[in-house]
């Protein structure tokens, strides 16, 4: 979307998306199409967090205890 366009444009390409999804999903169906948001349950894999850095700023249960 540019300064220029109008704000119903993105809301008509995302009506149109939602429709080319709908109709691809009818013909190959249910959940051949999904958005990559939704993720997929029937993954064999998961990830692996045991090597991510530690959340100090956003996650209290992650916050540094200073004891005397």
């Amino acid at each position: 979307m540019s300064l220029w366009d109008k704000a119903d444009d993105g809301a008509r390409r995302d009506r149109k998306l939602m429709e080319a999804l709908d109709a691809v999903n009818r013909k190959f169906g249910s959940g051949a199409l999904r958005l990559g948001a939704e993720g997929n349950p029937d993954a064999p894999w998961r990830m692996r967090q045991n090597e991510r850095s530690h959340r100090w700023t956003t996650d209290w249960t992650e916050l540094a205890v200073a004891r005397a």
